[in-house]
């Protein structure tokens, strides 16, 4: 019984158990007891996750660079949504696909468009014939 699933040896537990017991069922099988009395305790507001959701793209909408954070932040605001978690929030927006814009970085270059003199290169055509000779 080595090669079978938990699944597989709880469903044998759970029908032979009534004849034989649980904790001898177990044993012959190879199945811990505390896999058999295990109750997965699944998600216990499920059900206001859509509610959530709803309301984190409707922030989101409004403020495209708002990442999880932020978006925590304006949902706690609401009376609503008071007591939710952070690692909830960062969890559903991560389901939902729901991603901060990030504004592209602008490129700063020189402003030559100005009224002010502009200097010679002195450097231009001179030869350089050691290190430290030119500054820039």
């Amino acid at each position: 019984m080595a090669g079978l699933s938990s699944d597989t040896k709880r469903a044998i537990v759970t029908t032979l158990s009534p004849t034989y017991g649980v904790q001898r069922m177990c044993e012959l099988v190879g199945l811990p007891l505390s896999n058999w009395y295990y109750q997965p305790t699944g998600r216990v507001d499920a059900a206001n996750d859509a509610r959530i959701v709803a309301a984190l793209h409707q922030i989101a909408g409004r403020h495209i660079t708002y990442g999880y954070r932020r978006l925590w932040q304006e949902l706690k605001r609401r009376p609503a949504f008071k007591e939710i978690g952070k690692t909830r929030v960062q969890r559903l927006t991560q389901a939902a696909g729901i991603q901060a814009h990030k504004p592209s970085k602008q490129m700063h270059t020189t402003q030559s468009q100005h009224g002010f003199r502009r200097y010679p290169n002195l450097v231009l055509g001179r030869v350089i014939t050691r290190p430290d000779e030119v500054w820039a």
